[in-house]
């Protein structure tokens, strides 16, 4: 009996030890972005609005988001009048379903992919620049975008991702040297609390003698839309009786079998 169970144990100790270690998983992040999220130019006093169509000859075009003088507002960050300046700008070139430059990565080790887990998340992957172009053409050159300090976790059921809870700041950096302004730099925050996530930054450059600084503010909000749905509370239970059923009746079956 201790015999034939010695090259059993043996033969899985060394599947055990040449097991590679489990890498970190990336995880790509389908953002889709409110209506109401909005860029600001302090500098110019324009802003733009992702669901504001901008009027063209007396026709709304909803591929145009801006801009909007902010002045008229008593308060910016809720605007009630939108009064149209210049010739109409399209700050969100894929308007509210952002492009796929976006991604976290999470710590695998320890996942066994069964019922309700947590990972700590490791890493962060953005790019703006893709999704809000602003000043692009201004300055020449697209920005930058840096987090730092990340820290969070996802939430996991089976395997699948269905929360995120994850705090960042965000640099967005900018070439300035085409217009003698070196590089601007932009701080702020990123989040996501569940499935909603918010990219806030407001921040200024000096620019030029007598001019005002180079005011920019992203200020967007918006849904994960790739989570993976959690059953309802009932619907869980009974996944799990069944899942404890299944597994003793196995336990069971063994069992038995082990006795003849």
């Amino acid at each position: 009996m201790i015999r034939s169970l010695v090259v059993p144990l043996a033969f899985g100790f060394v599947l055990l030890a040449g097991r590679p270690a489990r890498a970190d998983v990336v995880f790509n992040l389908q953002l889709t972005a409110d209506g109401n999220s909005r860029w600001y130019e302090f500098f110019s006093d324009a802003f733009a609005q992702l669901d504001r169509g901008f009027v063209v000859s007396g026709v709304p075009n909803p591929a145009l988001d801006g801009f909007f003088l902010i002045s008229p507002n008593a308060d910016p960050f809720n605007p009630t009048v939108y009064q149209q300046i210049g010739g109409g700008g399209d700050v969100f070139p894929n308007e509210a379903n952002f492009s796929s430059s976006y991604s976290l990565t999470y710590a695998d080790a320890g996942l066994t992919g069964i019922g309700e887990e947590t990972a700590a998340i490791t890493a962060l992957s953005l790019d703006f620049d893709n999704d809000i172009a602003d000043d692009d053409s201004l300055l020449g050159v697209g920005y930058t975008t840096t987090p730092s300090n990340v820290s969070g976790t996802v939430r996991l059921l089976n395997g699948l991702v269905t929360g995120i809870d994850l705090t960042s700041n965000v640099q967005l950096a900018y070439d300035g040297a085409g217009l003698g302004l070196g590089t601007l730099l932009y701080d702020g925050v990123f989040g996501i609390t569940g499935s909603q996530f918010s990219l806030f930054v407001d921040d200024s450059n000096p620019t030029f003698p007598t001019y005002p600084d180079a005011r920019y503010v992203w200020d967007v909000q918006g849904t994960v839309t790739n989570l993976a749905a959690v059953p309802e509370p009932s619907s869980f239970a009974l996944l799990t009786l069944a899942g404890g059923i299944f597994g003793a009746r196995r336990w069971r079956r063994r069992a038995a079998t082990h006795v003849s």
